[in-house]
């Protein structure tokens, strides 16, 4: 590190006396074990997504009575959607807490699942599946920052980071 670089230095906050057994938010740990519970267990249903489809493309073939290739748009359009919104997520995570967003990604990510075990025709399952990635986009930021104390700061830097590549893109 060179001097006059832009450094990111998250925010200090100052430290409370805590009672025993509560952790570095002031949660007792029975409580902070369900809430790493639930956070890994939807970022696993989220990559378990991400890839099963890859093993179920000649059912959806035949299922769908569609072409391979069109059965391969769904693995596209979750990608792509995950890729596009995974910023934007961050920022939205930011912006209005790392809980509701994680929260509104779930019920997105769910609602959005339940639309694709539902569709009849695969150009609706592929819009479904782009659908789905935003949802699953919304996780990963607002489950990394509020799982672990001090991870916010890193969240802001990236969003801070894509802001500025949308900003040069313009």
């Amino acid at each position: 590190m060179g001097g006059g670089e832009d450094r990111f230095v998250p925010d200090r906050v100052p430290s409370q006396p805590q009672a025993e057994g509560d952790g570095p938010r002031g949660l007792p740990r029975d409580r902070r074990v369900l809430i790493f519970i639930v956070i890994a267990c939807a970022l696993m249903m989220m990559s378990i997504d991400a890839t099963i489809v890859a093993t179920a493309l000649h059912a959806l073939a035949s299922d769908l009575d569609a072409p391979i290739n069109w059965t391969g748009w769904t693995i596209t359009a979750y990608w792509f959607g995950y890729v596009v919104m995974l910023p934007v997520s961050g920022r939205l995570a930011e912006r209005f807490g790392h809980r509701r967003v994680f929260i509104a990604s779930t019920l997105a990510f769910a609602l959005a699942s339940l639309a694709c075990a539902l569709a009849q025709h695969v150009a609706l399952l592929v819009f479904f599946r782009a659908l789905q990635a935003i949802g699953g986009a919304g996780l990963t930021p607002a489950a990394t920052a509020s799982s672990w104390p001090g991870s916010a700061p890193a969240a802001t830097a990236c969003s801070a980071c894509s802001a500025r590549c949308f900003r040069w893109a313009r």
